[in-house]
């Protein structure tokens, strides 16, 4: 008697693995592309309440982007930039200002984006981040 009430079920679940069967149940967590910057060295953290803005630039676009830092904080910055579209390497340039004052960079250099699916390999979005790290100036 178990058996016959297991098999049911076996047969449900071999239908959901099948081709025509159950569909996979996506989340619906977001994601970009863009460049992460990660910012190294003590000279990177902040004395005091402050403000970062970083510029990168990939394929021609330049966008920038600013972060408040609490005093102790390391900045960490994430660019949105769609032309970062594919695990082909792409060329990045960074600079990191506090007002006036360069933090990082110039610095020119070539990276490979990593695919992104917050929601699983078959599930949208596919998204590419190219992750890059500069030193801080002294």
């Amino acid at each position: 008697m178990i058996l016959s009430r297991g098999v049911p079920l076996l047969l449900l679940l071999s239908a959901c693995l099948g081709v025509s069967g159950c569909s996979i149940g996506c989340t619906a967590v977001g994601a970009a592309s863009g460049v992460q910057v990660l910012v190294t060295g003590d000279a990177a953290v902040a004395e005091e309440d402050t403000r970062m803005d970083v510029t990168t630039c990939v394929r021609g676009h330049c966008p920038a982007t600013a972060q408040d830092l609490a005093a102790g904080e390391r900045p960490n910055f994430f660019v949105e930039a769609p032309w970062v579209d594919s695990e082909r390497p792409v060329e990045v340039q960074v600079t990191v200002h506090e007002g006036r004052r360069v933090v990082a960079g110039p610095v020119t250099l070539t990276v490979t984006p990593e695919v992104v699916q917050p929601n699983g390999p078959h599930c949208d979005p596919t998204e590419y981040v190219a992750t890059v790290e500069v030193a801080a100036h002294p």
